[in-house]
This record gives structure tokens, C-alpha cells and sequence, in this order.
């Protein structure tokens, strides 16, 4: 592959994800609930030691792995309309984007691995 084109689509790639992300938050921010909110859940845990300091932790929320799955395969509800009869999220126009962007993000890792492959030999 050309490298102007490998190039091509990770800029492409990046700047479709900052899009996306931003059009979630966009809806976030008006109290929308999206496909980002459980996975953003954090648990503040605090700690005390021996000599009486404290150490604040953050760890992950259950569905944080979920959530890295769906952001790579550019699950946000942007790409979905609610069936208003049944209340399930369908595909509405916009999910050929998606399926092409999914396609770019596979092409980018196959040729990333024969990369590597060929650099190791």
C-alpha cells in the first residue's frame, strides 16, 4: 500500500473518531442518554496509609471494556434511530459511514501487522 494512502486513512480514520466523539458529548451535554454514558462510570476509592496521607484511586466502571469495543467500531448513536414502536436502537442512514469506517480501521490494522511481519524478518 501507498503510504500517502496509509497516510490518508489513519488522518481520515482520526478525524471521523474526534467527529463522532464529539457529536456524542454533543448530546451528553443536553442530557441525551448515548451508547457512551454507562462505560464513562468510575469508582473513587480513597486510601489511607500508616503515617495518615491520603491516596485517592480511580478505577474502572464494569462496562469501561465495552465501551473501548464500541468506540473502535464506531458504535455511537449517531449511526441509530429509536424504533418507536419496539424502543430498539435500528441503523438509520448513516450506518454506510460506519460499516466503511469499520472497513478503513480493519484495512489499517492488517497492513500495520504486515508491516510489523515484515520488519521482524
Amino acid at each position: 500500500m501507498a503510504t500517502r494512502l496509509l497516510i490518508g486513512m489513519i488522518t481520515f480514520w482520526i478525524l471521523a473518531t474526534v467527529v463522532c466523539n464529539v457529536g456524542e458529548g454533543q448530546a451528553m451535554a443536553h442530557s441525551i442518554d448515548t451508547q457512551m454514558t454507562g462505560g464513562l462510570q468510575h469508582n473513587e476509592v480513597q486510601s489511607t496509609d500508616a503515617l495518615g496521607a491520603t491516596v485517592t484511586f480511580w478505577t474502572m466502571g464494569a462496562n469501561t471494556l465495552g465501551l473501548i469495543w464500541k468506540v473502535a467500531t464506531f458504535d455511537y448513536s449517531v449511526f441509530k434511530d429509536v424504533d418507536p414502536v419496539t424502543g430498539n436502537a435500528v441503523a438509520n442512514d448513516w450506518a454506510i459511514a460506519r460499516y466503511l469506517l469499520i472497513a478503513i480501521g480493519i484495512v489499517i490494522v492488517i497492513d500495520f501487522i504486515v508491516v510489523l511481519r515484515s520488519i521482524s524478518k
